[in-house]
């Protein structure tokens, strides 16, 4: 519920500093060519991160007689 109230009030933030037709434009260079290479790139890395990190908690946890969840 939190998630969908936050993503109204960012939505209504942008139309009211832009219009319709440029969040539209915005979106559709965003999905299409270089914008999606970037965004799967960024995605890629964050879930990588997120391994990362979670490899190395279940480690910290083993080394201190904690355990894993």
């Amino acid at each position: 519920m939190m998630l969908v109230l936050s993503l109204l009030i960012v939505s209504t933030l942008v139309l009211s500093f832009f219009s319709v037709d440029e969040v539209t434009a915005g979106l559709t260079q965003a999905l299409s060519g270089t914008g999606a290479l970037v965004g799967l790139g960024i995605m890629l890395v964050l879930v990588a991160l997120l391994l990362v990190w979670k490899k190395h908690r279940a480690a910290s946890r083993a080394r201190h007689g904690g355990a894993p969840r």
